[in-house]
């Protein structure tokens, strides 16, 4: 089994970074309690999050996604897409996209949950992925087994 870097970095500064993450809020005037998470399941969807966030100032809940890399969370990248599902699995209205570098500098966005882009755009390629590769996987354990996935059809927004 490995691991890729950047998931091994952020489970080793993990805690660094929500300490940071609860100094900086706190120095925006926001007063949040992290309560960490795992694994959540609901609406027929799991998601995995670092935390569940409460923010007292604003009497909001939202989640947290830490993350090593970039500053500003590109609307097409990984992060953004995995984000807009926990905030689905959830029923949450934001997240806290953090980005730690050290306790000195952490990056802190919080993105909204899109639910034209979730509808449109994520859920269809979801459901497309989980039908064409992630089924197919299951019932024939071809990758497992060191065989070349099943061919599928690349999944094009209409």
């Amino acid at each position: 089994m490995y691991a890729l870097l950047p998931c091994t970095d952020g489970h080793t500064h993990e805690e660094n970074a929500i300490t940071a993450y609860k100094q900086f809020m706190k120095s925006k005037g926001n007063n949040v309690v992290v309560e960490k998470r795992g694994l959540v399941v609901c609406k027929d969807y799991g998601a995995s999050v670092d935390g569940i966030v409460n923010d007292l100032t604003t009497d909001t809940s939202g989640c947290l996604e830490d993350s090593s890399g970039q500053i500003l969370l590109n609307r097409a990248h990984d992060y953004y897409i995995q984000i807009q599902g926990q905030m689905y699995v959830l029923g949450l209205s934001w997240a806290d996209f953090v980005v730690w570098l050290s306790d000195e500098h952490v990056h802190v966005e919080r993105v909204a949950f899109d639910i034209d882009a979730w509808t449109k755009n994520i859920l269809p390629a979801l459901k497309h992925f989980f039908e064409t590769a992630f089924v197919p996987e299951l019932l024939t354990r071809k990758v497992k087994c060191g065989m070349a996935p099943a061919i599928r059809t690349p999944y094009v927004a209409s």
